[in-house]
Protein backbone atom coordinates (compact mmCIF):
# COMPACT_ATOMS: atom_id res chain seq x y z
CA UNK A 1 0.00 0.00 0.00
CA UNK A 2 1.17 3.51 -0.85
CA UNK A 3 -0.25 6.49 0.99
CA UNK A 4 -1.54 9.40 -1.07
CA UNK A 5 -1.80 13.02 0.00
CA UNK A 6 -4.17 15.89 -0.59
CA UNK A 7 -3.00 19.22 -1.96
CA UNK A 8 -5.32 22.05 -1.04
CA UNK A 9 -5.32 25.38 -2.81
CA UNK A 10 -7.63 28.25 -3.64
CA UNK A 11 -9.23 29.46 -6.83
CA UNK A 12 -10.32 33.06 -7.27
CA UNK A 13 -12.26 34.20 -10.31
CA UNK A 14 -11.19 37.32 -12.17
CA UNK A 15 -14.23 39.00 -10.66
CA UNK A 16 -12.85 39.72 -7.18
CA UNK A 17 -16.39 39.89 -5.77
CA UNK A 18 -16.93 36.19 -6.58
CA UNK A 19 -16.36 33.69 -3.77
CA UNK A 20 -13.01 31.96 -3.33
CA UNK A 21 -13.23 28.22 -3.97
CA UNK A 22 -11.18 25.51 -2.31
CA UNK A 23 -9.37 23.19 -4.74
CA UNK A 24 -8.44 19.71 -3.51
CA UNK A 25 -6.10 17.51 -5.52
CA UNK A 26 -5.19 13.89 -4.81
CA UNK A 27 -1.40 13.50 -5.13
CA UNK A 28 1.23 10.79 -5.08
CA UNK A 29 4.98 10.53 -5.40
CA UNK A 30 6.20 8.83 -8.54
CA UNK A 31 9.70 7.68 -9.46
CA UNK A 32 10.52 7.25 -13.13
CA UNK A 33 13.10 4.85 -14.54
CA UNK A 34 16.29 5.86 -16.29
CA UNK A 35 18.69 3.09 -17.35
CA UNK A 36 16.97 0.61 -14.96
CA UNK A 37 17.46 2.95 -12.00
CA UNK A 38 14.77 4.88 -10.16
CA UNK A 39 15.07 8.65 -10.25
CA UNK A 40 14.11 10.82 -7.29
CA UNK A 41 10.36 11.10 -6.70
CA UNK A 42 8.20 13.78 -8.27
CA UNK A 43 4.77 14.82 -7.04
CA UNK A 44 2.00 13.93 -9.47
CA UNK A 45 -1.73 14.54 -9.46
CA UNK A 46 -3.87 11.41 -9.49
CA UNK A 47 -6.33 12.30 -12.25
CA UNK A 48 -9.27 9.92 -12.10
CA UNK A 49 -10.81 11.70 -15.10
CA UNK A 50 -7.84 11.18 -17.42
CA UNK A 51 -7.23 8.02 -19.40
CA UNK A 52 -3.56 8.66 -20.25
CA UNK A 53 -0.97 10.19 -17.99
CA UNK A 54 0.67 13.52 -18.87
CA UNK A 55 4.35 14.29 -18.32
CA UNK A 56 5.90 17.76 -18.68
CA UNK A 57 8.96 18.15 -20.90
CA UNK A 58 11.42 18.83 -18.05
CA UNK A 59 10.61 15.40 -16.60
CA UNK A 60 10.34 13.23 -19.71
CA UNK A 61 13.61 14.56 -21.12
CA UNK A 62 15.33 12.93 -18.11
CA UNK A 63 13.64 9.49 -18.17
CA UNK A 64 13.43 6.42 -20.38
CA UNK A 65 10.47 6.76 -22.75
CA UNK A 66 9.48 4.63 -25.73
CA UNK A 67 7.61 6.82 -28.18
CA UNK A 68 4.59 5.16 -29.78
CA UNK A 69 3.39 8.10 -31.85
CA UNK A 70 4.77 11.57 -32.52
CA UNK A 71 2.85 14.65 -33.61
CA UNK A 72 -0.04 14.10 -31.23
CA UNK A 73 -1.74 16.90 -29.35
CA UNK A 74 -3.53 17.30 -26.06
CA UNK A 75 -6.75 19.24 -25.89
CA UNK A 76 -8.81 20.05 -22.87
CA UNK A 77 -12.12 21.80 -22.58
CA UNK A 78 -11.14 24.39 -25.21
CA UNK A 79 -11.03 22.64 -28.59
CA UNK A 80 -9.52 25.53 -30.53
CA UNK A 81 -6.42 24.33 -32.43
CA UNK A 82 -4.32 27.16 -30.99
CA UNK A 83 -5.05 25.84 -27.48
CA UNK A 84 -3.74 22.33 -28.20
CA UNK A 85 -0.45 21.26 -26.62
CA UNK A 86 1.92 19.35 -28.93
CA UNK A 87 2.93 15.98 -27.50
CA UNK A 88 4.06 12.47 -28.26
CA UNK A 89 2.40 9.31 -26.99
CA UNK A 90 4.80 6.96 -25.22
CA UNK A 91 5.24 4.23 -22.66
CA UNK A 92 7.33 4.99 -19.59
CA UNK A 93 8.28 2.93 -16.58
CA UNK A 94 7.52 4.28 -13.13
CA UNK A 95 6.84 3.32 -9.53
CA UNK A 96 4.53 4.93 -6.98
CA UNK A 97 6.11 5.59 -3.59
CA UNK A 98 5.25 7.48 -0.42
CA UNK A 99 7.16 9.44 2.21
CA UNK A 100 7.18 6.43 4.57
CA UNK A 101 9.18 4.34 2.10
CA UNK A 102 6.28 2.21 0.83
CA UNK A 103 6.23 1.47 -2.88
CA UNK A 104 4.30 -0.42 -5.53
CA UNK A 105 5.85 -2.56 -8.24
CA UNK A 106 7.16 -0.75 -11.30
CA UNK A 107 4.75 -0.45 -14.20
CA UNK A 108 4.86 0.58 -17.81
CA UNK A 109 2.29 3.34 -18.27
CA UNK A 110 0.94 5.13 -21.32
CA UNK A 111 1.59 8.86 -21.23
CA UNK A 112 1.52 11.97 -23.31
CA UNK A 113 4.94 13.61 -23.34
CA UNK A 114 4.05 17.28 -23.51
CA UNK A 115 6.24 19.61 -25.51
CA UNK A 116 5.85 22.11 -22.69
CA UNK A 117 6.67 22.57 -19.02
CA UNK A 118 3.42 24.47 -18.47
CA UNK A 119 1.47 21.30 -17.70
CA UNK A 120 1.27 19.34 -14.44
CA UNK A 121 2.40 15.76 -13.96
CA UNK A 122 -0.88 13.83 -14.19
CA UNK A 123 -1.34 10.13 -13.55
CA UNK A 124 -4.31 8.70 -15.44
CA UNK A 125 -6.10 5.36 -15.55
CA UNK A 126 -4.42 3.62 -18.50
CA UNK A 127 -1.91 1.04 -17.29
CA UNK A 128 -1.69 2.66 -13.85
CA UNK A 129 -4.85 3.35 -11.94
CA UNK A 130 -6.59 0.43 -13.68
CA UNK A 131 -4.12 -1.87 -11.87
CA UNK A 132 -4.76 -0.59 -8.34
CA UNK A 133 -7.52 0.11 -5.88
CA UNK A 134 -7.64 3.81 -5.07
CA UNK A 135 -9.26 4.84 -1.77
CA UNK A 136 -9.61 8.42 -0.60
CA UNK A 137 -11.67 10.35 1.89
CA UNK A 138 -11.07 14.10 2.08
CA UNK A 139 -13.00 14.50 5.33
CA UNK A 140 -10.74 12.07 7.21
CA UNK A 141 -7.60 13.07 5.25
CA UNK A 142 -6.90 9.41 4.44
CA UNK A 143 -5.95 8.22 0.98
CA UNK A 144 -4.01 5.26 -0.36
CA UNK A 145 -3.50 3.04 -3.36
CA UNK A 146 -3.00 -0.71 -3.22
CA UNK A 147 -2.91 -3.71 -5.51
CA UNK A 148 -6.48 -4.60 -6.45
Amino acid sequence: MVNLTFSIGKFRAKDKTAPVFKIIRLCTLVCFHKNDKLLFPRTGIVDTGAYFSLIPKNIWKEIDAKVISKDESIQGINLKPECAIPASLATVKCRLVDESGNSMKSLNIIAYLADSNKVPLLLGFASLLSEFEVVFNCKTNKAYIKKA
